[in-house]
């Protein structure tokens, strides 16, 4: 791989449902980023799988889940070749249902499980073995996507002590400890931080200095902020405000969260409205809204930084493209119109392989 390019990988959904219409996806697609251009490649897809619809990159694996939209999903290994190629590991199924987030430790895989509301938790050390599974129970007030719990997503904190699940059907984010007690991972009892009734929590991130967290919150397209107390795992509601114009009209339906490398600047995503929104971020780690610009698309789907904090890029799932804009690497502000457009069919995830580029290594400049 060039020094001036950056490899990724973009999950697809190969089925339709209800919020996936017109499927066009073929399964993993094997992309390259220009570091100076922001144009996106495609080269390898591996087609043996059905809705990727979350990927996570560790070392020298890459980890897919297949997203079933009623029984149950399965997770996939693949070991990644010299060419971007993807060979198929392991594979083994998930009682999960609609399974559509996972992360991972150094020794475990975590899946989320949507429509089953669940946590389950893989050995990876050799063999994918399923280690244990927690169903939550919990409701909101909307009835229509809060009749029970919903697990949207799953992250670990940086210092691997803390687990956290959001549960968009429960207005909530459960919190587990991690231990490991003679050589088996054990999760902690479910400690829950409840959110604003009505919300429906779906994406959380970290910033880099470990001291606030943002939640993106589906059902009301709002950015909420957390004091973060990394030796106890605690999280504080500080501040709530909308991404979206107060005059929309439509419903809202927002989906993606992403913040930048320098921990300055932080980006939302927003379907039916078809935008992103971009925030600054204060030394008090407040956020402040500093504009919106088009997703390029229809249904903005994903989002993601690539690893030197040079561009931004957009999976438009219903419109089927990936586009790119160019982002000041200091301050993480979106520099002028959309970069490059590239069709990829039905995207909905973007993971970027680990890469010996440093920030100061890219261009800064077209």
């Amino acid at each position: 791989m060039s020094t001036h390019t950056s490899n990724f990988y973009v999950g697809t959904y190969t089925q339709a449902a209800d919020h996936v219409p017109e499927p066009e996806g073929k399964g993993v697609v094997s992309c390259s980023l220009n570091l100076h251009t922001g144009e996106v490649s495609t080269a390898a897809i591996y087609t043996n799988i059905e809705n990727p619809a979350w990927l996570h990159w560790q070392d020298s694996k890459l980890y897919a889940a297949f997203e079933s939209f009623s029984g149950p999903s399965a997770i996939y290994q693949f070991n990644v070749e010299n060419d971007h190629s993807l060979r198929l590991e392991q594979q083994v199924s998930c009682a999960g249902i609609s399974v559509c987030h996972l992360t991972t430790d150094e020794n475990r895989l975590y899946s989320a499980a949507y429509t089953s509301g669940q946590l389950d938790c893989f050995d990876i050390t050799r063999e994918l073995a399923h280690l244990s599974q927690v169903r939550y129970q919990g409701n909101g007030p909307r009835l229509s996507r809060q009749q029970t719990a919903h697990a949207h997503q799953v992250l670990v904190s940086a210092d691997k002590r803390w687990l956290y699940v959001c549960d968009l059907g429960s207005d909530c984010i459960w919190r587990h400890s991690l231990k490991t007690q003679q050589g088996e991972a054990q999760l902690g009892p479910a400690v829950k931080f409840s959110t604003p009734a009505g919300t429906g929590p779906r994406h959380m991130v970290f910033h880099p200095n470990n001291q606030h967290a943002y939640l993106l919150t589906e059902l009301t397209a709002e950015l909420l902020t957390f004091d973060y107390h990394e030796p106890s795992g605690d999280l504080k509601l500080i501040d709530q405000r909308p991404s979206l114009p107060t005059d929309y009209a439509g419903t809202p339906s927002a989906a993606a969260i992403a913040i930048h490398p320098g921990g300055r600047a932080l980006y939302c995503s927003n379907r039916q409205h078809d935008c992103i929104s971009r925030y600054s971020i204060d030394d008090d780690g407040l956020p402040t809204l500093t504009g919106r610009v088009t997703s390029g698309g229809l249904e903005p789907r994903a989002i993601c930084v690539d690893p030197t904090g040079s561009w931004l890029l957009v999976a438009n799932q219903n419109s089927h493209s990936i586009v790119t804009y160019k982002l000041d690497r200091d301050s993480g502000q979106i520099l002028g119109d959309i970069a490059h457009n590239k069709y990829v069919g039905t995207p909905v995830c973007i993971a970027f392989k680990h890469s010996s580029i440093k920030p100061t290594d890219a261009p800064n400049h077209l």
